[in-house]
């Protein structure tokens, strides 16, 4: 549970806190607002990309980046990227341990970009005796 909903308040609808995110937002208005999403999806430092387009902190482009929901598209750029890098390896000299790397981070992403979960295994005794 979150604090709106333990104080009995109800949760802000998606659409009121996009809106208000639209008005408040420095990135938002901001005349370079599609590089700044461009330099964040290609995994560009939140702290370089404050400081390059003069956003002040890191924070407001954390903000923006989850308000929009840019992690999800950077995700899958990732995947991309990865199968890219894969695809490319009898090419390219990567190192093995990159090679390694890639694969494993690859095989442990879904078709959306998103990092899937395996449950840790639990081990089971058995008990000879009885």
């Amino acid at each position: 549970m979150d604090a709106a909903s333990l104080a009995g308040r109800p949760r802000p609808k998606r659409r009121a806190a996009l809106s208000r995110h639209r008005r408040k937002c420095a990135i938002c208005a901001h005349s370079q607002r599609a590089a700044i999403e461009d330099a964040f999806g290609r995994f560009e430092s939140p702290a370089r990309i404050a400081e390059r387009f003069n956003l002040g902190d890191r924070r407001q482009v954390y903000r923006h980046a989850q308000a929009l929901g840019l992690f999800v598209r950077r995700n899958r750029n990732l995947s991309a990227s990865l199968g890219l890098f894969l695809e490319k390896s009898d090419r390219l000299i990567p190192t093995f341990t990159n090679f390694l790397h890639a694969a494993e981070k690859y095989a442990k992403i879904d078709e959306n970009g998103e990092t899937i979960r395996r449950p840790k295994s639990t081990p089971i005794y058995w008990d000879a005796c009885g």
